[in-house]
């Protein structure tokens, strides 16, 4: 049974995933990386733009970097497998809601540059209206 420390752990864990793989697949810092990864292999190019693919490695890394297990001690390779698929499920949880609220930030900065360009060439065209006027 998963006790609340444990609870805490998983949650910490899937957080920390959930992050190190957005910033290491979305962020601008590292397109340079994954534009190299990308040209010396495709496969390595797809993991590494792929946050869901790249929190398996990550979950699997800071386990081991923090010794810890999730489930209960049986046998230490199953209970390691089953502790990084629990981290990443919780993690992409989080990355789905990561990844939505980028979506949205991007979404309302494109809507108020849309609303300033329709702004400027309403302006452009009202200044052009009046020059046609004074023609006639």
């Amino acid at each position: 049974m998963m006790t609340a420390t444990d609870a805490l752990e998983l949650l910490v864990l899937a957080l920390a995933t959930s992050a190190i793989s957005v910033t290491i697949t979305q962020s601008d810092i590292f397109s340079g990386l994954r534009a190299s990864v990308a040209n010396r292999s495709r496969w390595l190019g797809v993991l590494v733009r792929c946050p869901y693919c790249t929190s398996h490695w990550v979950s699997v890394v800071l386990m081991w970097w923090y010794g810890q297990r999730i489930v209960p001690e049986t046998y230490l390779p199953i209970d390691l497998f089953v502790s990084a698929l629990a981290i990443v499920a919780v993690a992409s949880f989080f990355t789905f809601l990561v990844m939505l609220a980028y979506k949205y930030a991007h979404t309302s900065r494109n809507e108020e540059e849309l609303r300033d360009l329709l702004a400027k060439a309403r302006d452009v065209i009202v200044r052009q209206q009046s020059r046609l006027r004074e023609l006639e």
